[in-house]
């Protein structure tokens, strides 16, 4: 072993509030050279709030898919996750804006492992990135990792909101809503939530729907990609019935937000609550409970049939509460919703350098400790500051 420098890179989830208190909080601290048990080089740490874009990659490893790589927990998981991470590390070392890089899931195909990684980026650094994973892997191998190079592609990057964030949506489903409304409210979803980065670590989707009873479609925990919640709003059938929301939003803010259905404490929890009328039962107490319960409720009035007063009693502010003219108008809210969502908790990429005793860290159980040890002296540092989730994404030794 000698002494070497470690760049740590973080994700730091805080409340809009906290963002400089988070970061005065670490700059401080580094002023006596340290952060938690940790010795830092003050001099090297950065930090952004904003400008975040998510490139995806597809790497078509050549080797052989056991069944434990389905098991995020299992030894030959995190194993192979570090490689690739380390191996991704590698053949970035000099590009700047480059914030994360994250080894997601391994799929199989016969004599391949097919690992799916996603890269957090500067809008100012996305081509260098592209081309350089492009240019890495066009001669066989991801650093030393062989690869096949028809097979392993990085994607155009998707702009979007990377604050993680618990998100149900309660779509009217009433007699009073037409089979091509519904339509409409359907494909509203789906738009609305291409805003966001959806992944079981990132943010979480369920969908409730309402007519005389409420009905969940999916919890929060039962999907893990963009692409099978979007193929799950699809298939999401038209019920009918009277339009009873009161009891629509007590149902949702019992069993959407719940801990067994998926729902995190550590991440902020948001309904949207579409309707196109009167409710016939009342909706005030429910949304009261609700709100006391730590639901952000944000309401869409669709068409002129709703009713001021009940949306407001449902919306946690005036500002929460929106309208548009008909169902096939919903689009066009989607991009000023999902901006406003993304503002309640606002995401930092941090990253430092720790004096640490390693040469490499190529042995997993090295790397995997070294990460939670990191994780555990952030948290408590910057917990108390306003930091609601702290989570190392990569770990890469300095040459």
């Amino acid at each position: 072993m000698s002494n070497s420098g470690v760049i740590v890179v973080l994700r730091l989830v805080t409340a809009v509030y906290a963002q400089s208190v988070v970061i005065s909080t670490i700059q401080t601290d580094l002023q006596s050279a340290s952060l938690g048990s940790f010795t830092v080089n003050a001099a090297g740490i950065q930090t952004a709030t904003e400008g975040f874009s998510t490139i995806h990659a597809t790497i078509a490893y050549i080797g052989i898919f056991t069944a434990p790589l389905l098991d995020p927990t299992s030894t030959a998981f995190l194993s192979l996750v570090q490689q690739m991470e380390v191996a991704l590390f590698n053949i970035f070392v000099s590009v700047q804006g480059l914030y994360a890089i994250e080894v997601l899931q391994f799929n199989p195909l016969p004599n391949l492992i097919i690992a799916h990684a996603q890269f957090v980026v500067q809008p100012s650094a996305l081509v260098e990135v592209q081309t350089t994973f492009s240019t890495a892997v066009s001669g066989g191998f991801l650093d030393t990792l062989p690869v096949d190079p028809f097979r392993t592609t990085i994607e155009d990057f998707d702009a979007g909101c990377f604050t993680p964030l618990d998100i149900a949506i309660l779509l009217d489903g009433s007699d009073s809503v037409s089979s091509d409304d519904f339509q409409s409210e359907k494909a509203f979803a789906k738009l609305f939530l291409n805003e966001f980065d959806i992944g079981q670590d990132n943010s979480r989707v369920t969908v409730f729907q309402y007519g005389t009873e409420p009905r969940q479609e999916f919890a929060l925990d039962t999907f893990e990609t963009d692409g099978d919640v979007q193929a799950a709003i699809a298939d999401t059938e038209y019920m009918g019935g009277s339009r009873n929301l009161g009891q629509a939003v007590r149902y949702m803010a019992t069993y959407g937000f719940s801990s067994r259905n998926g729902a995190r404490t550590s991440v902020p929890s948001v309904a949207i609550v579409i309707t196109g009328g009167a409710s016939l039962d009342d909706v005030a107490a429910a949304a009261s409970k609700a709100r006391r319960s730590g639901i952000i409720l944000y309401t869409i009035g669709v068409g002129n049939a709703t009713v001021p007063s009940e949306l407001a009693a449902i919306a946690t502010t005036v500002n929460t509460s929106y309208t548009a003219a008909s169902f096939a108008a919903l689009r066009d809210l989607r991009t000023t919703l999902a901006d406003e969502i993304c503002t309640i908790g606002t995401v930092q990429i941090a990253s430092m350098d720790i004096s640490e005793d390693v040469t490499d860290l190529s042995d997993s159980a090295e790397y995997q400790a070294l990460k939670a040890k990191v994780q555990q002296d952030v948290a408590e540092v910057i917990g108390p500051a306003g930091a609601e989730q702290v989570n190392v994404l990569g770990l890469r030794v300095l040459p």
